[in-house]
């Protein structure tokens, strides 16, 4: 009878769990990936010469304005062209913008692929690393805790650029997961680390008190 007892706590326990994933993760996910995208735009545009700036700033502003008015399937197919036009790190920008507009149209299959083909072609590039985390986000948001952990676990080395957001993510997966106790463990290694960027110490600090803190 104690064993029944014990697995309905269990249950009701990763409930609980779940619903702290619907209502906040996706709400997290999307705020780390908004900062790592401005970080990730910068980087580029720091990257390119003026001149290319010039010559490609007029569409790359122009599939931007296509994502503004929500036509999305217009813009990932702009910023293809650019993508195949462009060099250097505006091209980069570019696919990465590409495939976020082929999320938006709902086809997230696509975008996973275009995710991972980018991480495999600049693999242990700064970009290609951004695609796999951003490729990990999509996976994780499809319920896929496993490949996205397989995305991530790579990214969390120390020196590697993107390696805080990637351990808010695998944070995140084990709160899908129902693991409460490992997601307190990964959001209070981020909250206690100096070092983290300070959005993301404020949102493990947070999640956890949602978790109710350390046990």
């Amino acid at each position: 009878m104690a064993d029944i007892f014990s697995e309905v706590d269990e249950d009701l326990r990763r409930d609980k769990y779940e619903d702290l994933w619907k209502r906040y993760g996706k709400l997290l996910m999307a705020g780390a990936a908004a900062v790592v995208l401005l970080t990730a735009g910068f980087v580029g545009w720091q990257e390119y010469s003026k001149r290319a700036r010039l010559e490609a700033g007029g569409s790359f502003a122009a599939a931007k304005a296509m994502t503004e008015d929500g036509r999305n399937a217009d813009a990932a197919t702009a910023f293809a062209a650019l993508a195949d036009s462009a060099g250097g790190g505006y091209a980069k920008i570019a696919r990465l913008e590409e495939a976020a507009a082929v999320a938006a149209v709902g086809d997230r299959p696509a975008a996973i692929a275009l995710y991972d083909k980018l991480a495999a072609d600049f693999s242990g590039d700064t970009f290609g690393e951004l695609a796999a985390l951003l490729a990990a986000q999509h996976v994780l948001d499809d319920g896929d805790i496993a490949g996205a952990r397989k995305r991530l676990e790579p990214l969390i080395g120390a020196g590697k650029a993107w390696r805080y957001s990637a351990m808010e993510l695998i944070a995140l997966a084990a709160l899908a997961e129902g693991d409460a106790d490992s997601a307190r463990k990964g959001f209070k290694e981020l909250t206690d680390d100096a070092s983290a960027p300070q959005g993301v110490r404020t949102r493990s600090a947070e999640m956890l008190a949602a978790l109710g803190g350390t046990k």
